[in-house]
């Protein structure tokens, strides 16, 4: 028996596939005609005929996902191993990975020595931050007769639950770019500008829309300590900086550095954030906005493949007067932001999001103070990357 674990790249999802050919017709796809129901009960009756624990391991990977299958099937025959691992698969495929944690532990109740849902549970148990009984479950499954792939793939994971106990974790990200901008500056296309209800033209030369290559670069670092809950809650601490430079047009350099501070307050359905920001920002080297603020987001997962959130936010936006312009100051004043949408899990792959923002500012001049409504939709596609 050979079976394998591929990670996807954005999110720490696993199947498990198994690559031995079926060398007779004994576990062949019955007839269309076949009730569901009569399947399951055959399915299961040759299961049942087989003697070795391989032989069963290589019968259960070359079953179906279980699309169809019910809970009320599960209820009516409970016993059935063949039936529960595809209810497994098919609840993994959904998202419901308590429900498929019950499941899998309810087939090793039944029969322990099925290597395929003792690492398919290990795995569930590692999504779900289990990672006592999880590390307990792949040291079992290592000591089974597996694959060299196999072990490898549970060393990881050993790996990386020690890694994840940690209760201070660290990172950092650095990233360089460059950038080219016909009209930088943002000038009027026709080189004239509205003075006091009249186009005129503009007469001097650096006022007229300029290209110009700038090279940016940004860094991040956050820390995060574990609180030792068994929920999950936590603090933590991150700082970002940014600077974009401009070859030509020193004027439009741009630098911003924020720091925020805030924590995770977990429950099985229900993720409260609260977190504390503060930006500064400077402009050709001159410091140009200071903004203090709060954020506050929830997240309600209604159903494993459903998630509500909300978010409200408010800042305190203090501008400075440069040498190109004495008027920043007039567009001080405190801006507020709520946010709600949904976010739906169409499978392990596919995730959809919608989104209303709402948002006000008021200004120290009223002809500074805006009111705002936009709506986003995005949808994430996650491409598995196997070994």
């Amino acid at each position: 028996m050979n079976i394998r674990c591929g990670r996807y790249a954005a999110a720490a999802v696993c199947t498990i596939v198994s690559v031995l050919a079926v060398n007779n017709g004994a576990w062949a796809q019955e007839p269309p005609a076949v009730d569901a129901a009569q399947r399951s009960v055959q399915m299961q009756e040759e299961f049942q005929e087989l003697s070795g624990a391989a032989e069963k391991s290589q019968f259960l990977l070359s079953t179906d996902d279980g699309k169809g299958i019910t809970f009320a099937d599960i209820l009516r025959d409970p016993d059935n191993i063949v039936l529960n691992f595809r209810w497994a698969k098919a609840q993994m495929a959904q998202g419901n990975i308590r429900g498929a944690s019950a499941t899998l532990e309810r087939i090793l109740i039944l029969d322990p020595d099925l290597a395929p849902v003792r690492l398919y549970y290990a795995i569930v148990l590692y999504r779900l931050d289990s990672l006592d009984i999880a590390k307990a479950q792949f040291e079992k499954l290592r000591a089974l007769p597996i694959s060299p792939d196999v072990a490898a793939q549970i060393d990881q994971y050993l790996d990386a639950i020690e890694k994840r106990r940690q209760r201070i974790k660290q990172t950092l990200s650095v990233s360089f770019g460059v950038h080219y901008d016909t009209n930088r500056n943002s000038a009027p296309s026709n080189d004239e500008r509205m003075v006091l209800g009249s186009l005129l033209p503009i007469t001097n030369t650096e006022d007229r829309h300029q290209s110009d290559i700038g090279y940016m670069g940004a860094a991040h670092y956050d820390i995060t300590y574990d609180l030792g809950y068994q929920a999950g809650h936590d603090i933590f601490a991150g700082v970002t900086g940014y600077y974009d430079d401009q070859v030509r047009l020193d004027n439009l350099d741009v630098g911003t550095a924020s720091f925020e501070v805030g924590g995770h307050w977990r429950s099985p359905y229900l993720t409260i954030t609260p977190t504390l920001i503060q930006t500064a920002a400077e402009l050709n080297n001159e410091k140009f906005l200071t903004s203090r603020g709060v954020r506050l987001r929830a997240d309600w997962k209604v159903r494993p493949d459903t998630t509500l959130w909300g978010q409200t936010s408010y800042f305190d936006e203090r501008y400075g007067a440069t040498p190109d312009s004495s008027a920043l100051p007039l567009r001080s004043g405190q801006r507020y932001q709520g946010k709600t949408g949904v976010t739906y899990a169409w499978d392990n792959q596919n995730r959809t999001t919608f989104g209303v923002t709402l948002a006000r500012k008021e200004a120290a001049r009223s002809y500074y103070t805006y009111r705002s409504v936009g709506a986003e939709l995005s949808h994430t596609l996650l491409r598995a990357a196997h070994r």
